[in-house]
């Protein structure tokens, strides 16, 4: 059915606000996730531009599957959703359909820059450039218009 499958929507879950304090969890003495070791999790502190360089291939290969680690690109930064699929409010299906793929149109639509800033930075493992889309994004309208439309 498109990008999103119905019926995919499971409740929202009362671990999602733990799972985004986890590293104050890590750091009293808690286990830490296991990370991909050639691209571990960045510092919240690092900027995005300052992120490590990860080649497209490499990005492809963490789909998720056969063991490997889910990573997911939005806007051409790599975020390791790993762990975080267990406690996403909207379920695991829509993130691991995107497995080692862009989905940044996708993302936009549903979530707001306080969602990626609250979630996201503690996920990032680099950025990369070179992965499209698998999905071509449909015109947003206003009425009869399309908001990109110049003619008004």
């Amino acid at each position: 059915m498109g990008w999103m499958t119905l019926g995919s929507q499971q409740p929202p879950r009362t671990d999602y606000e733990q799972f985004l304090r986890r590293d104050d969890a890590v750091k009293a003495g808690g286990v830490a996730q296991v990370e991909d070791v050639e691209y571990p999790i960045c510092s919240k502190d690092i900027q995005n531009v300052d992120l490590p360089i990860i080649p497209a291939e490499t990005v492809k290969l963490r789909d998720g599957k056969k063991g490997s680690r889910l990573w997911i690109v939005i806007d051409e930064i790599v975020y390791d959703c790993s762990d975080f699929t267990r406690v996403h409010p909207g379920g695991d299906n829509v993130i691991q359909s995107f497995g080692g793929q862009n989905c940044s149109w996708q993302f936009w639509r549903i979530h707001s820059r306080k969602h990626l800033v609250e979630s996201g930075t503690a996920l990032r493992v680099g950025k990369t450039k070179g992965i499209a889309n698998r999905f071509k994004e449909p015109k947003k309208y206003i009425g009869l218009r399309t908001l990109d439309n110049d003619e008004w």
